[in-house]
């Protein structure tokens, strides 16, 4: 393992015997030439350097120094698929709008594009169609209660409408449960209740942060649940 080394002004060269010796003056115009063998024991030796070679001379000082080792290799440079997400829509529907495009970084929750969903707007008014159902019968319910107390009423009255008050409360959470699958909130299904109005437009949000590679939906496409190829990747 050949060590390169320096003193002063010089060369690092070998000796045709496979000593090591260090050039230290320069002749010509820069002044004699000549070199010192690492083996103290052998004569010294002179070496005459062209003006060319003189140039390329150069003075550091002595240190360490990396040499990296490099390889050159051909390849292409693909997306990582384990980090990539199609992005289908999770019920059948027509696009109304799209928020982004091919290139547009998004973070996760936000809104990619949405769909008028006829499986929305069927749980939305079963919603409304239950919570009056849930009204009605607690209503009722007050009603036979009150009266029970005077004896208007006969028990079994009151025991049918606590049992139609009780199934449509669960009809009502299970309603409830089911629009809330549909990525509504809570406010948001009050305000339908509240309101009685239904509203078929299905949020399709960015389920990682990313940036899109691919857009293959435009409005008014008809798309659904895992038909190639996705809206969005």
């Amino acid at each position: 393992m050949a060590m390169l080394a320096a003193a002063f002004f010089g060369y690092v060269f070998w000796h045709p015997d496979g000593g090591l010796g260090v050039i230290t003056t320069v002749k010509a115009e820069y002044g004699e030439l000549t070199s010192s063998s690492s083996k103290p024991s052998q004569a010294t030796q002179s070496v005459d350097l062209s003006d060319s070679q003189l140039t390329s001379v150069k003075v550091e000082p002595v240190g360490e120094r990396e040499f990296p080792l490099e390889k050159e290799a051909i390849g292409s440079i693909d997306f990582n698929e384990e980090l990539s997400v199609q992005v289908f829509t999770p019920y059948p529907g027509r696009i109304v709008n799209l928020f982004a495009k091919a290139g547009d970084e998004v973070k996760k929750g936000e809104t990619l594009f949405t769909i008028d969903s006829p499986d929305l707007l069927t749980a939305e008014s079963t919603l409304i169609s239950a919570a009056g159902v849930a009204q009605l019968t607690t209503r009722n319910l007050a009603r036979l209660t009150e009266l029970y107390k005077t004896r208007a009423v006969a028990q079994k009255d009151v025991e049918q409408a606590t049992s139609d008050q009780q199934a449509a409360e669960g009809a009502l959470h299970t309603a409830r449960d089911n629009v809330r699958l549909f990525g509504k909130t809570d406010v948001e299904i009050d305000r339908i209740i509240a309101e009685r109005t239904a509203d078929p437009t299905l949020v399709v949000p960015s389920p990682i942060t990313g940036l899109i590679t691919a857009r293959n939906a435009a409005p008014g496409l008809f798309v659904q649940p895992g038909s190639a190829p996705a809206p969005r990747r």
